[in-house]
């Protein structure tokens, strides 16, 4: 669901109708990340187009249509949540990955529920953002939830401190802000916050694949 900011945003812009091939727009804040990958696409005769905000993606696709959209889950004015909401929403036709340094199996079942073409952390490689292309669609259960996640073997080694990172996202969804979270949890909202601002505490055994490679959550 857009925020009212972001629909400022879109105002009456409509997005380009015909879908480029082999062109990759990166929403990212992190200039330096942005351009390392940008460089790694381009030797593969990828397209690239930078765009460090919403606001600098939405003004870029009234203009010009990627086949994928590739985009920080935390950006400056938004989310990359609510770009993938807003681009399926209008469906453009362009595939949408979420990449992030913050992930977690809450934002992992949002982004793949709402049609994403993969979830995968930091730091990503330009083979893994090419594969996405050849993504098949997330298979889902009868309930519409997600029979796949992008997070690897995290689960396999789940350690305390990663439980209850995994727990307190899980209350932040279901509270809908930090804020709420934190009167549920009966905790100060800015110690909830600088534990959020921290990388998850998990020990990474290897790179998350995205989401269509993984093993069926049971």
């Amino acid at each position: 669901m857009a925020s009212a900011y972001v629909k400022s945003l879109l105002g009456s812009l409509e997005f380009g109708k015909a879908v480029e091939p082999k062109t990759v727009l990166l929403v990212d804040p992190d200039e330096r990340c942005r351009g390392a990958l940008a460089g790694a696409l381009s030797e593969k005769d990828y397209e690239v187009w930078g765009a460090e905000d919403l606001a600098t993606c939405f003004t870029t696709m009234a203009s010009r249509q990627p086949a994928l959209v590739v985009t920080e889950l935390r950006l400056p004015d938004g989310s990359g949540l609510e770009l993938l909401s807003v681009l399926k929403t209008r469906g453009t036709g362009t595939a949408v990955a979420i990449v992030t340094a913050y992930g977690s199996i809450a934002t992992a079942v949002r982004a793949v529920r709402w049609g994403a073409a993969g979830y995968l952390a930091k730091p990503v490689t330009a083979e893994q953002i090419v594969s996405v292309f050849c993504q098949k669609p997330c298979v889902c259960s009868e309930e519409g939830l997600p029979l796949d996640l992008g997070l690897g073997d995290e689960l396999d080694n789940l350690t305390l401190d990663r439980a209850v990172w995994e727990y307190v996202n899980q209350v932040i969804e279901a509270a809908g802000s930090i804020g709420g979270a934190a009167r549920r949890l009966g905790v100060d909202r800015r110690n909830l916050r600088r534990m959020l601002s921290k990388y998850p505490p998990v020990e990474r055994t290897r790179t998350p694949e995205p989401v269509a490679q993984l093993r069926r959550m049971r």
